[in-house]
C-alpha cells in the first residue's frame, strides 16, 4: 500500500479510490513487464518475449497475443490520442494499430544514425520525444516521423558519475496545453521544464528532503530516495510515486512506496493515499478523464488497477 512519509508528505492529502481491476496470467519465465495507458483509457502491456494484452477503459480484456515479433525487447512504450501503441527499440520505433481486438503494425521507422539507449518516450505534435543516454550532456531527443533525431537538449542533473543512470530513470512529460517538456529527475526531486526546441525555461525542486545520490567504489550505486514515474493530470497537476528511505529501521536501506500530488506550481503539495489499504502496484498512467493506473507483475500473474483521484 502507499505508505505515509510523516512531515514530509505536505500539508494535506488525497484519496485513491479503486475503480477496478484486472487480472492476466502470468507469462513464461517471469520477464519485464510494460504498460502503457492511451488518453482514452485503453491500456497497452507488453513483456520483454513479445506478449501484448489490451484492455479497455474499464478494465476489460480485448486482447492477449502470446507473441507480437516487433514487441519483443521493446524498451519503451507510449500511446497517443488515435489509440496507437508506440515500442522504441535501441534502433526502431514501431506503431502499433488496434481495431477491434485484432492489432497490426503501422510503421516501422528505423532511428536514424545513433542507438539512443532510450527508457521513456512521448509523442509531441506529431513527433516522439524520447528520453535516454547519447552523449555525456543530452539526454532529451526529439525524433522526427522518419526517425531522424532533429535535435537534443537537457544536461545530466547530476555528477557524471550517476548522471546517466539517473536521467534513464527520469520521467518524461508533454504537456500539450503549454507546448512544454518537462524533465522530472529522479534524484533529486526536481521539475525541469523546456520548450519543444530545447529552450529552457526554468526548474524547481518539488520536494527538498529527498536523500541524495551515493555511489561506493566497490558496490557502485548505493539505495536512495528515488522518483519512479510522474505523470500529467487533466487538472495540470502531476502525480509522482516515489521510493524513499525507511529511517525507521536504522542500519537498513529498505525503501518505501509513496504517491504524491504536485500542485500547479510544482511543488508537493498533498500525499495520495490508498483507501483500502492494499498495495495498488507502480503507478504506470493517466487517461484522460484524470483516472490513475497502477501496475503489478504478481508471480501468480498481471495485475493492473485503475483508481480515481479525490
Amino acid at each position: 500500500m502507499t505508505l505515509p512519509c510523516g512531515e514530509n508528505a505536505g500539508p494535506g492529502s488525497r484519496s485513491l479510490h479503486p475503480e477496478w481491476t484486472a487480472r492476466l496470467s502470468a507469462s513464461q519465465g517471469q520477464p519485464i513487464y510494460r504498460l502503457t495507458v492511451c488518453p482514452s483509457g485503453l491500456s497497452f502491456i507488453t513483456d520483454a518475449l513479445g506478449r501484448l494484452a489490451i484492455l479497455d477503459k474499464n478494465g476489460r480484456i480485448q486482447a492477449d497475443h502470446p507473441l507480437i515479433p516487433e514487441v519483443r525487447g521493446t524498451v519503451a512504450l507510449t500511446c497517443n490520442a488515435g489509440d496507437q501503441l508506440v515500442a522504441v527499440h535501441s534502433r526502431y520505433i514501431f506503431v502499433f494499430d488496434f481495431r477491434a481486438g485484432d492489432v497490426t503494425l503501422n510503421r516501422r521507422i528505423p532511428v536514424q544514425s545513433v542507438r539512443l539507449r532510450p527508457s521513456k518516450v512521448v509523442e509531441a505534435n506529431g513527433n516522439w520525444i524520447v528520453l535516454g543516454a547519447l552523449d555525456g550532456r543530452n539526454y532529451i531527443h526529439v525524433v522526427e516521423p522518419n526517425g531522424s533525431i532533429s535535435h537534443s537538449f537537457g544536461e545530466a542533473p547530476v555528477p557524471q558519475l550517476l548522471s546517466d543512470r539517473a536521467a534513464r530513470r527520469g520521467s518524461l512529460i508533454w504537456n500539450p496545453a503549454t507546448q512544454t517538456v518537462l524533465f522530472v529527475t529522479a534524484n533529486p526531486f526536481g521539475i525541469r521544464s523546456y520548450t519543444l526546441s530545447g529552450d529552457w525555461i526554468g526548474g524547481s525542486i518539488a520536494h527538498p528532503s529527498f536523500e541524495p545520490l551515493r555511489y561506493d567504489a566497490l558496490s557502485g550505486p548505493q539505495p536512495s530516495d528515488e522518483v519512479f514515474s510522474a505523470f500529467l493530470l487533466p487538472s495540470n497537476e502531476l502525480v509522482a510515486q516515489t521510493f524513499r528511505l525507511d529511517h525507521s529501521a536504522p542500519g537498513t536501506r529498505r525503501r518505501r512506496l509513496s504517491t504524491f500530488i504536485l500542485g500547479q506550481d510544482r511543488k508537493v503539495e498533498a500525499e495520495a493515499v490508498a483507501i483500502d489499504g492494499e498495495f495498488p502496484g507502480y503507478l504506470q498512467g493517466v487517461s484522460s478523464e484524470g483516472m490513475v493506473y497502477f501496475f503489478a507483475g504478481l508471480s501468480t500473474g498481471v495485475k493492473v488497477s485503475a483508481m480515481s483521484l479525490r
